[in-house]
């Protein structure tokens, strides 16, 4: 059975060209990160249907209009923020013949985990503005993409919130009550 094609709002070429990523990183090793930016943070400010709706747009090759705005302008960076917070701690490590080992690469000192630590949350950081940059041009411009409120049964509703404390992003008003729930309740 073959694998099915992912349809990625960002590729290598993108995150080369908008990240200090640089050529000699394989794309093949971006695209678990690409897909868990998309599907965990991505997803749920759009939307399912909208995220889907995007999804297929790209594989018919018919974005145009307010969904090419939405998609150069507002997903691909945030995508790209998330796809760092994800990536770099990955950066130093490869699964080869059932071990884990390092990377040895010529002419780089690799960076301790607290480094990497304070890199992926400065990615976090960035990450986090262009998200709420996402939710503001959707709360302002919802009725230009009709996927985005049309969610049913088992479809993740658009999050309309989003902040961050403590290193983690806390998203949607379901997120947030059950937060206040917890915090109260202990």
């Amino acid at each position: 059975m073959g694998l099915s094609a992912q349809v990625i709002f960002i590729d290598g070429t993108y995150i080369k060209a908008y990240s200090h990523i640089d050529g000699s990183v394989d794309e093949k090793d971006m695209l678990p990160s690409i897909i868990q930016a998309q599907d965990s943070q991505i997803q749920p400010i759009l939307g399912t249907d909208l995220f889907n709706a995007l999804k297929t747009k790209i594989t018919a090759g018919t974005i145009t209009g307010d969904y090419d705005t939405l998609l150069n302008d507002y997903v691909r960076m945030g995508t790209l923020k998330w796809f760092l917070v994800h990536f770099y701690p990955y950066l130093q490590g490869k699964i080869m013949n059932g071990t884990i080992g390092s990377r040895n690469v010529d002419n780089i000192t690799a960076l301790s985990q607290n480094e990497v630590a304070r890199l992926v949350d400065i990615e976090r950081s960035n990450a986090q503005f262009y998200t709420e940059r996402l939710i503001d041009y959707l709360q302002n411009n919802s009725s230009l993409f009709t996927e985005y409120n049309s969610n049913s049964g088992a479809d993740m509703n658009p999050e309309t919130q989003t902040y961050s404390e403590g290193g983690l992003t806390i998203s949607g008003t379901n997120r947030m009550n059950r937060l206040a729930n917890w915090n109260c309740c202990k």
